[in-house]
């Protein structure tokens, strides 16, 4: 205790007996002037307002002494090694999140925010195998998967230590799981010896469950359109107790099938799906899944994906559709009918309510399979019995708008493949887009026109392009192309003037051919060798179109599965109409993750490689991702494609992800320290300290008090109200 008043004491003593003389004196005054009562309430108010004036004067004081703010400091060590990433709880946070919990600076209620409160000065410090200074670009370390080295950093920061920058305290945010470098207790003894006490947050919770887990034994599958094929999965058990449940099967985002299974304990069971059907040729990503115990210790390995790539069939259906009788029909029937690679149909209206209709016979029984109606089609998803199209525009008129959309959905969505015969421009107006040629020119030449034909890609080295007698025949119409779509390539050119007679193209996902001549029926009668021409060009071209259109984009994403601790590939190889690597493409590709959030990446060129666009994500969580590839063309033609992988995590760090709760116990018990586990973090800001760290003195003046105030101000009323009531002045 002690006094601080601006006048010297002996003068503040002075002034404070004449105020309570001056007391006396007024107590006197107030004999006979007012009753007994009223005289001792305005006496005792009088002299406890002398007594705080008082006060005010002689300004008493105490003293406190207290840590030195700012002059010691408090070490925060947060661990992003790469078991921090683990998920104790199936659908449970990672501990990453208990620790962004603590460190979240915006919120005033955290753990970091009633520390600095608290202590004053707190270095925030981050460490894995090695140790640094906390940036918001630490969050990413757990996904590089690096080991825990929580006794090199701790020897590290106590490194630090010294007169001019004592260290006050240490608090270990951590799952204790200490994997690399010097051992947590000798680093304890070298706190102990300098009095340091090691204060511990523990994250992490005991995992007293197994694994449950499913696969594609194969991971790359083959199958044929048309034709049924199986896919299995393996189920492992890695639970000391049998479980049974559903293994899934989906088509993307379609749910296909659900199998019954029964793992035994640490045992694995094959799982055979029904067998599947594709009409189409395809690529496409197959997914398994299994819903594994709330105990499950890795759900990121609850399901897998495959890779489906669907073949063209061993036999393709093509369909000649016409409203008109004409010479090339026999010919073109002559020669598919006979290659046993081709299933030849012909839908020809000759009368207004008369068809020729043919059709192959069944291999067995020689009886006619049931496919081709005996008029024009009234289902519009009659068109995907067939592999290409070989269309005369001419019939285009004959059918709806439904039939003309099913048909563009024939080529863009089944990838079928379809040859145009005739006017170009009345299939321009009724398929739109789907016809590669814009504007056509009829030429008529007194002697056949010379063509050449270009080998790739329609055409193999076997079909020995450059020895064909082909030509646009004398006295009879044929249309080249002047304009086509800005992707299209041209097949066969005239000789002279290099006038494009077939036009090609890509469109969707098939094949669009355009044929200037309906008269090539005049080769096989010109020559000795024409018949052999004709049909070595009629099953090229139709075996081309039958094959489907080339995938025009290919990821390897998928393939197999990615570590959490480097980025995952996400290049893909883009075609363009003209099946030529596209260089001018925009690609953007949107990821979702496992806990449902969405990250949209955009895939840049590569130089080295044409039609190739790269990118990368670095993935935070492990789990199953799937990302869609979206690609708009220069043409503004888009193209689509979804793939999903699976994210886990390989790192050494990974082989031992336990929860060391009892060596962080010790660890406090030997420096003094405090342990709280996470689920306490609300109480864990009161640390230990060390022992001699710097202190200052405090004085606590209570007539700095707004309540001394306060009552000097009640005092005084309450007088100034009694005195009145009383009526003195």
């Amino acid at each position: 205790m002690g006094l601080d008043s601006p006048l010297a004491t002996p003068v503040a003593l002075l002034i404070s007996l004449a105020l309570f003389a001056a007391v006396q004196l007024h107590v006197k005054k107030l004999q006979g002037r007012v009753d007994q009562k009223t005289g001792r309430q305005l006496t005792i108010l009088r002299m406890i307002g002398v007594l705080l004036f008082a006060l005010l004067l002689l300004r008493p004081y105490w003293n406190e002494e207290t840590l030195a703010s700012g002059q010691y400091r408090v070490v925060a060590l947060a661990d992003l090694s790469g078991s921090m990433q683990t998920k104790d709880q199936k659908g449970g946070p990672a501990r990453m999140d208990v620790l962004r919990q603590a460190f979240d600076e915006k919120n005033g209620d955290s753990w970091l925010a009633k520390v600095r409160e608290d202590y004053g000065r707190v270095d925030l410090m981050s460490f894995d195998e090695e140790v640094e200074a906390f940036r918001p670009s630490s969050w990413n370390r757990p996904n590089e998967g690096r080991k825990t080295a929580l006794g090199d950093a701790l020897r590290s920061t106590l490194s630090s230590h010294g007169p001019d920058n004592p260290l006050g305290a240490v608090v270990a945010f951590s799952d204790g799981r200490n994997n690399q470098g010097i051992r947590l207790m000798e680093v304890a003894r070298e706190y102990l010896d300098k009095g340091i006490p090691i204060n511990v947050v523990g994250i992490g919770d005991t995992r007293e469950g197994g694994d449950l887990q499913i696969r594609f034994p194969d991971r790359n599958v083959r199958a044929i359109a048309k034709e049924p094929f199986q896919l299995k999965a393996v189920v492992r058990n890695e639970y000391d107790q049998s479980i049974q449940g559903d293994a899934v099967l989906w088509k993307g985002d379609e749910r296909l099938a659900a199998v019954p299974f029964e793992a035994s304990a640490g045992g694995e069971v094959e799982v055979n799906f029904p067998s599947i059907t594709s009409k189409d040729r395809e690529s496409a990503t197959y997914r398994v899944t299994v819903s594994s115990p709330d105990s499950d210790v890795d759900p990121s390995n609850d399901a897998d994906s495959a890779l489906v790539e669907v073949l063209p069939p061993a036999v393709s259906n093509v369909l000649f559709l016409s409203n008109r009788a004409t010479l090339n029909y026999r010919f073109i029937k002559a020669a598919l009918t006979s290659d046993e690679r081709f299933a030849f149909h012909a839908l020809i209206r000759t009368g207004k309510e008369h068809f020729h209709v043919f059709e192959p016979k069944s291999p067995l029984e020689g009886e006619r399979k049931s496919v081709m109606p005996s008029e024009y089609p009234t289902d519009p998803d009659f068109w995907i019995n067939f592999e290409t199209i070989v269309l005369d525009s001419a019939v285009l008129d004959d059918l709806s708008d439904e039939h003309l959309a099913a048909l563009r959905r024939f080529v863009d969505k089944r990838g079928g493949g379809m040859l145009i015969l005739g006017d170009a421009l009345k299939a321009r107006e009724k398929l739109g887009g789907v016809a590669p040629v814009r504007q056509a020119e009829a030429i008529n030449s007194k002697d056949n026109r010379r063509v050449v034909v270009i080998e790739e890609p329609v055409f193999a080295p076997e079909d020995e392009v450059e020895n064909m007698k082909v030509f646009l025949p004398s006295r009879l119409p044929s249309l080249v192309a002047r304009s086509s779509n800005p992707a299209a390539r041209a097949g066969v050119i005239t000789r002279s003037g290099d006038l494009p007679a077939l036009v090609f193209q890509a469109y969707g996902s098939g094949r669009v051919a355009y044929w200037g001549t309906m008269h090539d029926w005049r080769w096989p009668l010109a020559t000795d060798r024409g018949g052999k021409d004709f049909r070595k060009f009629w099953l090229a071209l139709t075996d081309w179109l039958s094959s489907g259109g080339e995938e025009r984009v290919r990821t390897e994403v998928g393939d197999k599965a990615a570590s959490l601790s480097k980025p995952v590939d996400l290049s893909v190889d883009v075609l363009g109409s003209d099946f030529e690597p596209s260089q001018d493409a925009l690609v953007e590709a949107v990821l979702q993750g496992p806990d449902g959030k969405e990250e949209k990446i955009h895939l840049y060129p590569q130089g080295t490689e044409l039609g190739r666009y790269v990118g990368s994500f670095r993935p935070s969580v492990q789990g199953e991702y799937k990302v869609k590839y979206s690609i708009l063309m220069p043409d503004d033609e888009s193209l689509e494609k979804e793939s999903y992988f699976q994210v886990s995590d390989t790192s050494e760090e990974s082989a031992d992800v336990g929860f060391a709760e009892r060596e962080l116990e010790a660890l406090c018990r030997m420096t003094g320290g405090n342990y709280y586990h996470y689920r306490d973090l609300d109480d864990a800001a009161e640390l230990q300290l060390a022992a001699g760290l710097p202190t200052e003195t405090l004085r606590h003046f209570p007539t700095d008090s707004w309540i001394f105030f306060l009552v000097l101000f009640l005092v005084a009323g309450i007088e100034w109200i009694i005195r009145r009531q009383a009526g003195l002045r």
